[in-house]
């Protein structure tokens, strides 16, 4: 009979303990939900390893038709870090993205020609000026999700 008195009353010890350890796990939890709230918007990880620069591009037809199109690059990232492109709720579905290491001559390529700058530039035009060249953007369909993580794999 001694034992089982011992194991009822570790149950209910263990039941007193349960409800404060829940309370704990959920402010954990809210907590981490504040935090992925902060990163809403389309968020961009590289995971190629090695590090790479980006471009990104919307493409909108509420837009005047000269300025459809919005690029602008270019965006360092190092070997797993992750940056968020566009930040707060995702406003379209699909959106644009080209990433290359110079070094290696590697390019992360769609079939989405787009024109970029040699340096760091905003261009809301589909015609490339002469300091400018085209590079093919994948296209990433977000399926209308208010966020969204891509993955730049090797």
């Amino acid at each position: 009979m001694k034992p089982r008195r011992t194991l009822l009353s570790l149950g209910l010890a263990a039941l007193l303990v349960c409800p404060a350890t829940a309370g704990a796990d959920d402010q954990k939890k809210e907590e981490v939900v504040a935090k992925a709230a902060t990163q809403d918007g389309f968020r961009f990880c590289n995971l190629s390893g090695q590090p790479v620069e980006v471009a990104r591009a919307t493409y909108s037809a509420k837009r005047v038709a000269s300025e459809a199109f919005v690029a602008e690059g270019w965006y360092q990232f190092e070997p797993g870090q992750c940056q968020v492109l566009w930040p707060g709720k995702l406003q379209y579905r699909y959106y644009l993205v080209y990433a290359q290491n110079k070094q290696s001559g590697r390019e992360w390529t769609g079939d989405i020609p787009i024109c970029v700058g040699r340096e760091a530039f905003t261009l809301k035009s589909t015609v490339c000026r002469s300091d400018q060249y085209q590079r093919l953007f994948q296209q990433v369909d977000t399926g209308n999700s208010e966020n969204w993580t891509y993955n730049l794999r090797p």
